[in-house]
């Protein structure tokens, strides 16, 4: 069964992850069974206040003093759950903590990143990785570094600093900070983003005269355009304007076919022909009921004007009118892309001089790897080792990363029992790095469509837990041919 827990802070997160930890610990006699127990966090943090309270706990359990508060919950959940009597938790949890304490190195609870280290480095040939590379989640930092190094030869290369001007001069227009480093290490932010460093891949070998001359290419394509739509406008107004006529002469007044052509002739965003145009052009009725005839004689000699500049914009609209827009958007962005191509190019160059790799470097070179094989690469190298894999405050983006973990165990992968927890602020929501309602649902509908698909039959049920509101589970029906995931 698959399970998610959060709530506020201090609601005992922690409390019923190590109890759930124990109670799958001193199940049964094996006083080696926490070394099938892979439990992970986010952070070192975490991971040592978990070490911890673990060891207390089991002291506590293995002492014969008597307990109470968090301690008592521990025992009566593990005596209840375990079927044990108090002579026989006290045996087990001294077996235990002896092993444990002889055997520290067994105790899998640590960062996801730190596991991701110790499980893929070993393999660093298949992933063609520097036997010697140094592991890092200092990101920020070494963006920022890049950064310097990027405005540090702001002066000397001549198409970057046009590139970093340019930046700037947009930065002003859209009335942001002028300073370029903020706004740039901002930018630089995107490096973390698959869907962003997908794209850069693409632009690596781009330099900054490259950049330079395509945005000079498509800004003056862009105002070509413009420029004409701008006149076809004009000229229709500037007509309507010499014959002196006004909003009331014409059909549906300011709301009609002038609205129209006013936009036409600013040209600034996208604007639609709306119904009173429609109804104009089928009618053929330019003028208002109110209109003098003189006035009424003026728009009816304008009328093929107002016609052929319409229907001239039209026939362009899904043609010439859309690639504008979406070259106008690409050009709007393309000096923060070619600035953050610069980035990304110091930034490579960091890594390789001081012998670094990001954990998410890693995570890419890896998935790279074991998407396409036919056997679970990971399964491979962990065979059963591990049963039971507590997550604590899985970051809102790790809902997708875990789901592929499932899958990649194969059919045989998960013989145990999955629980993640995160924490819910004040407001009743979670926070980006927490876990959220949709990160659940979507982990949730990421893991039934690939156990599924692997021909194993799940379905989504709702819990509860004595310190934590909101489990969720996945709970699949027992029986033989089935596998148990709490």
């Amino acid at each position: 069964m698959f399970k998610v827990l959060h709530s506020s802070a201090g609601a005992g997160k922690t409390h019923a992850l190590v109890k759930h930890y124990l109670l799958l610990s001193l199940h049964g006699p094996d006083p080696a069974a926490y070394s099938h127990i892979l439990a992970l966090t986010f952070t070192n943090k975490a991971a040592a206040e978990m070490r911890e309270r673990v060891l207390v706990y089991l002291e506590a359990l293995a002492s014969e003093k008597p307990m109470d508060g968090a301690k008592a919950d521990v025992r009566d959940s593990v005596m209840a759950e375990a079927g044990i009597t108090a002579e026989e938790l006290h045996r087990r949890a001294k077996a235990m903590l002896t092993h444990m304490l002889h055997h520290w190195s067994q105790v899998a609870i640590s960062t996801i990143d730190a596991f991701t280290r110790r499980v893929v480095m070993p393999f660093s040939r298949d992933l063609q990785l520097d036997h010697e590379l140094r592991m890092t989640t200092e990101e920020q930092y070494y963006r920022a570094k890049a950064v310097d190094l990027l405005l540090e030869e702001a002066g000397r290369d001549a198409a970057l600093t046009k590139v970093l001007v340019a930046t700037c001069e947009q930065l002003l227009e859209d009335e942001s900070s002028w300073r370029p480093d903020k706004p740039l290490l901002e930018l630089s932010a995107q490096l973390t983003k698959e869907n962003a460093l997908e794209h850069l891949a693409t632009l690596r070998e781009m330099d900054s005269e490259q950049f330079l001359e395509l945005y000079k290419r498509l800004r003056q394509r862009t105002k070509e355009f413009r420029e004409r739509m701008r006149k076809l406008g004009a000229d229709a107004c500037d007509a309507i304007e010499r014959a002196a006529l006004t909003d009331k002469d014409l059909a549906n007044g300011k709301g009609g076919f002038i609205s129209y052509l006013r936009k036409l002739r600013d040209f600034d965003g996208p604007f639609d022909m709306g119904k009173n145009v429609i109804k104009t052009l089928e009618s053929d009725k330019w003028h208002s009921g109110s209109a003098t005839p003189s006035a009424i004689s003026a728009i009816e000699n304008l009328a093929s004007l107002f016609r052929t500049t319409i229907g001239t914009v039209e026939a362009l609209r899904d043609t010439e009118m859309r690639d504008y827009f979406i070259v106008e958007a690409i050009t709007h962005d393309l000096l923060a892309t070619a600035s953050l191509n610069s980035i990304d190019q110091r930034l490579e160059e960091l890594k390789r001089e001081e012998g670094i790799s990001f954990f998410s470097d890693l995570t890419r070179k890896v998935m790279a790897i074991v998407q396409d094989e036919p056997a679970p690469f990971l399964y491979e190298r962990l065979g059963e080792k591990y049963r039971h894999f507590p997550d604590r405050r899985v970051p809102g983006h790790q809902p997708d990363a875990m789901a592929r973990a499932v899958a990649f165990g194969g059919e045989r992968a998960f013989h145990g029992r999955l629980r993640a927890i995160g924490r819910r602020c004040k407001a009743g929501h979670l926070p980006l790095a927490q876990w959220r309602g949709a990160a659940v649902r979507r982990l949730s509908e990421n893991f039934q469509e690939r156990i599924i698909g692997a021909g194993r039959c799940v379905r989504v049920g709702i819990g509860a837990c004595a310190r934590a509101r909101g489990t969720v589970g996945l709970e699949p029906p027992f029986g033989k041919k089935h596998h148990h995931l709490q």
